[in-house]
């Protein structure tokens, strides 16, 4: 009876504790919970958290980091200055491509072994001279003029030096008075040098555009210079003048000389222009000679004439590669000296058609593309 009865009590205990521990497990283990605190050792702890260790990457050199500032900066294209030629230029775009411009005359010219931009803007020289600042045609304008010597052109080592010596016509002879040049940009004038005459020069890459203006008909229309060169001058079949070394290769042109008048088209922008007007020359001295200009005095006198008149004798190193021909006139060359616009200040080429009496025009040019072989064009303007 105490047996049994001593078991039954040990059935009813393990019974509760299995009720208990389903009771326990069956409870939410969020319930209650609490978040534990971060852990702070003591300071005589012992105990450390765990870190994990990093490697220590170097600081990049100064130098580089200024590199990639500046490279980050600058990220528009730059010029490829190695890769210059007189009528191009390379830029390196900073993509992995680069950008060539070819232009229709040069750009570069030689100064001092490399090819530099090309400026023919006039500053004043340590020699007292009025020099451009870097063309292949290099003169040298006298800041007075004395005896008629005014200028001298230089290429390689070859010269032309120029002496005014007198003005003619009806009114008989004048010798020219001593002037000082007055210069602005590519611009350089003597002023007076004759009686309401003034001479202006205007000075490109590889020509000098060179004017008598004349204000009035003064009765004067034969302008003649004194030339001393190493070279021997030849007047050709088309009126002007061959400046040659002794391989017969031409150095200097004089173009044909022509004049025009201040009667500008307001439409055309054209003045009026005539070609009657040639050289003469012809040997003096050992190295010396005479030469002529000599203007139509008809067409200087004509009732409808506005003046200043402009009487052109230029001088070029190199033949024109750009010119121009007209419908209404087949048989004439629109090159060199004739692209000069004296109301414009500035070589011009004409195309299309304006009215009957310039006709239609088309403008040549020569653009030297032979470094294009091989070349993707992706665009032109």
């Amino acid at each position: 009876m105490n047996k049994e009865s001593k078991k039954g009590r040990w059935y009813r205990y393990f019974i509760q504790l299995m009720v208990l521990t389903l009771f326990v497990t069956s409870i939410p283990m969020g319930i209650g919970a609490e978040s534990a605190p971060p852990f702070t050792p003591s300071p005589n702890s012992e105990q450390s958290p765990k870190v994990e260790k990093k490697e220590e990457v170097p600081a990049p050199h100064p130098d580089q980091v200024q590199k990639n500032k500046v490279r980050t900066k600058d990220a528009s294209p730059t010029e490829v200055v190695e890769e210059r030629t007189e009528t191009e230029k390379v830029f390196d775009n900073k993509d992995g491509t680069y950008t060539k411009k070819v232009y229709t005359e040069p750009i570069h010219t030689e100064k001092e072994g490399k090819l530099e931009e090309v400026s023919p803007k006039l500053v004043e020289a340590p020699d007292e001279k009025i020099v451009t600042e870097n063309t292949k045609l290099k003169p040298k304008f006298e800041k007075t003029t004395q005896d008629g010597k005014y200028v001298q052109f230089k290429v390689k080592d070859h010269t032309i030096q120029y002496e005014l010596m007198s003005a003619n016509g009806e009114k008989g002879e004048i010798k020219p008075a001593p002037v000082t040049a007055t210069h602005e940009n590519n611009t350089v004038w003597y002023k007076g040098i004759f009686p309401n005459i003034d001479l202006k020069s205007t000075t490109f890459n590889e020509n000098v555009k060179e004017d008598f203006v004349l204000h009035e008909y003064t009765g004067h229309h034969m302008f003649t210079f004194a030339i001393q060169t190493d070279l021997t001058p030849s007047l050709q079949e088309d009126g002007s003048i061959d400046f040659q070394d002794e391989k017969k290769e031409t150095v200097f042109t004089l173009p044909k000389p022509y004049m025009n008048d201040s009667s500008v088209d307001q439409q055309s922008g054209e003045a009026v222009m005539s070609d009657a007007v040639r050289y003469h020359i012809e040997k003096t001295d050992e190295k010396t000679y005479t030469l002529t200009v000599t203007a139509d005095p008809k067409w200087l006198q004509d009732p409808a004439r506005k003046y200043p008149v402009y009487v052109d004798p230029s001088i070029t190193v190199d033949d024109f590669e750009n010119a121009y021909t007209s419908s209404s006139y087949p048989n004439v060359n629109y090159s060199g000296g004739k692209l000069w616009d004296g109301g414009q200040n500035a070589y011009t080429l004409k195309a299309g058609y304006y009215d009957g009496t310039s006709g239609t025009n088309f403008s040549f040019i020569k653009p030297e593309i032979s470094d294009f072989k091989g070349a993707k064009i992706e665009s032109a303007t």
